[in-house]
């Protein structure tokens, strides 16, 4: 892992100014933001066609207004479900996050295409930003993409808006 070539992946225009960055492997494609249709999504990766499902890595940024971490993270258990086909939680935990408290939530749900894939999302709040970066992949590859993704994290910067 340690000789792999890596790439950062800057955010695009975020609510509220600030920046962020991950990594992501160089052979990775970054993909336009605006293709999701959804303005949270400000930086995302995917990597290299090599038939069926294809791993990902996308950084959102919302606005927190007046809410909590605790609030906006029990708000995101409650609307997952509704966005993710057959989602279930398995893990949840407070962990930190680009040097911030923040949480890691770790589930399973069924990708367009009937994939079975697993989602691991870390999430913080900085200078009333939340930042979800969420790595996805098939379940049977999990492992594999784990390290990849635990590599990514390291990587990921915040830098304030103020």
């Amino acid at each position: 892992m340690n000789d792999r070539q890596w790439q950062d992946v800057t955010a695009g225009p975020v609510p509220g100014g600030g920046e962020a960055s991950f990594g992501a492997p160089a052979d990775w494609s970054l993909l336009d933001p605006a293709t999701f249709g959804a303005p949270a999504v400000v930086a995302a990766a995917l990597e290299p066609e090599r038939g069926g499902f294809r791993a990902s890595a996308v950084l959102t940024a919302t606005a927190q207004e007046d809410l909590t971490f605790a609030d906006w993270q029990n708000r995101t258990d409650e609307e997952l479900p509704a966005l993710l086909e057959d989602y279930r939680l398995v893990d949840l935990q407070h962990v930190q996050v680009a040097g911030r408290p923040g949480g890691r939530r770790l589930a399973h749900h069924v990708a367009p295409g009937g994939t079975c894939a697993v989602l691991e999302q870390w999430s913080t709040v900085a200078d009333g930003i939340g930042w979800s970066l969420t790595w996805t992949v098939d379940v049977l590859r999990y492992d594999a993409v784990h390290d990849l993704a635990r590599a990514g994290l390291d990587r990921f910067r915040i830098e304030a808006a103020r």
